[in-house]
């Protein structure tokens, strides 16, 4: 299980409830707050507060080695989640998109910014300050 901190991503056995390995994913490797993270095709999403969106292939060995990270995209986005094999992230821009392989498409206004984003696996949950 990867877990969003705010210094990186910490993995977490499930069965034995350990930590196994924590990734700073910062530019040169240093903590940075993440706030959501999601995986899609074996590869691992993290919006993080000041990088944007940073991702690590998860079949890399390496992948505790910040430079094995790569910047996906550089806006400010407050999560993402996976819903119908496609990445899903809602900007601070109050706004909703869906990354269509190529650019982020617009699937929503919610005329505030995003506070939490959630699937339950076939319905996106959107939750603003004053709406769900």
């Amino acid at each position: 299980m990867y877990v969003a901190t705010d210094y990186g991503i910490s993995v977490i056995d499930l069965a034995t409830s350990e930590f196994i390995i924590t990734y700073f994913i910062g530019p040169s490797g240093e903590e940075t707050e993440v706030l959501q993270t999601t995986v899609l095709n074996n590869e691992i999403y993290a919006v993080t507060r000041n990088y944007g969106i940073r991702k690590g292939n998860l079949n890399n060995p390496n992948l505790f080695d910040f430079s094995q990270w790569q910047t996906f995209d550089v806006n400010y986005w407050s999560g993402i989640v996976t819903l119908n094999n496609q990445l899903v992230a809602t900007n601070t821009n109050a706004r909703t998109y869906r990354y269509n392989g190529s650019v982020f498409q617009e699937i929503l206004n919610h005329n505030q910014t995003g506070l939490k984003l959630k699937t339950n696996g076939t319905e996106l949950i959107v939750t603003t300050q004053n709406n769900v």
